[in-house]
């Protein structure tokens, strides 16, 4: 699946879900959320019921060891697809603009996607982490703009770190802009991801996601 379409489809997903979610359950809005919550074991993944654990503050997992804390008022939630890849996601609603264009009120996305061990990149999933990889490689590179791209270090293990906007299937004026990061830890392939649909905003919350970069530790 190509970032273009992988990137539209999930935002829209998510949109719709946390906008389901919160007039369903309204025990798991942000004001109900009330403190971090860790990864635990005993995950329910089978069964009808969609598994989700609300998220905010200090976020770990202990399958890839990976703690990351989440700027203040961003909060959402822990699943698992059906390919077993773990899928973390929080957002932030910006201040009511008074602009007229829908992406200067569109809720900013931080998502996390970790792969079980051992699931190679070739295995025809849809991971996030070889679109980063591969971007070049990818249907996105004819559709997208790749703004940058780069060789990082996070917590000693390597990885890369890539930038593009791609346009919003609604609306041609806006452009989607992302960054995004892969980082491989052993067996476990990691991708991080800080999407939004207008650039002011991008560039405006941009410091509160590399904050949240920052604090990525690793357990050895």
């Amino acid at each position: 699946m190509s970032i273009l379409k992988f990137t539209l489809v999930f935002g829209i997903v998510l949109s719709l879900s946390f906008l389901l979610l919160f007039i369903i359950f309204p025990s798991l809005t942000p004001a109900g959320f009330g403190q971090t919550v860790n990864n635990t074991s005993g995950i329910p993944r089978a069964g009808p019921t969609t598994y989700l654990k609300p998220v905010e503050g200090t976020y770990f997992d202990n399958t890839s060891g990976l703690r990351i804390t989440f700027p203040s008022g961003w909060n959402g939630f822990e699943t698992i697809d059906k390919n077993n890849v773990k899928i973390i996601s929080v957002s932030k609603k910006p201040p009511l603009s008074l602009s007229n264009i829908i992406g200067e009120n569109s809720p900013l996305y931080i998502s996390i996607e970790i792969s079980p061990n051992g699931m190679p990149i070739n295995s025809g999933q849809p991971l996030h982490y070889k679109n980063i990889i591969n971007y070049n490689e990818s249907d996105a590179a004819k559709s997208c703009n790749l703004l940058s791209t780069n060789n990082t270090t996070i917590d000693s293990l390597r990885g890369k770190v890539i930038a593009y906007s791609c346009p919003f299937p609604f609306n041609p004026l806006i452009r989607e802009q992302v960054k995004a990061i892969a980082i491989e830890k052993n067996q476990t392939n990691l991708a991080i991801q800080y999407i939004a649909t207008s650039g002011s905003n991008y560039i405006k919350y941009l410091p509160e996601f590399e904050k949240a970069i920052q604090s990525i530790q690793f357990s050895k």
